[in-house]
């Protein structure tokens, strides 16, 4: 059950990402004119264009069990500015407070979720272990 569970967890967490990296290449202009809204002037497409390629690289070496280590790493390089840098909850006022907040502790739990696979690695089910037992 535990290899299961490795690779759902594995799965969602790449889904999110996949999910994030599509939503900013649908809605590319208004991302970035959101970025320059947060004071964020200095080349926002170029780096939102990294952002893109961090999520959907990352995402798909996690979901595969392939390199996952270096996939976490990748988003945690997209999901660690993004966090602070966007949902600083405490210099919003009202309603928006609380929206940022949730989100602010939402990636946080991501990113907990990405330390414990770089720690405690892809489980059973993998691309890594497949090639592995074929070399044998």
């Amino acid at each position: 059950m535990k290899s299961i569970i490795d690779l759902v967890g594995r799965l969602f967490i790449a889904l999110i990402f996949l999910a994030a990296a599509g939503n900013n290449i649908v809605n590319f202009r208004q991302q970035v004119a959101g970025m320059q809204e947060w004071g964020w002037s200095f080349a926002p497409a170029f780096f939102l264009g990294v952002a893109i390629f961090l999520c959907i690289m990352g995402s798909a070496l996690v979901a595969l069990g392939y390199r996952a280590t270096l996939g976490a790493l990748l988003l945690l390089l997209a999901i660690v500015p993004a966090t602070f840098l966007i949902h600083d909850y405490w210099n919003y006022p009202g309603p928006d407070q609380a929206y940022h907040f949730t989100h602010l502790f939402k990636n946080l739990a991501i990113i907990g979720g990405l330390l414990m696979l770089m720690s405690h690695g892809t489980g059973k089910y993998s691309i890594r272990r497949v090639l592995a037992s074929t070399r044998s």
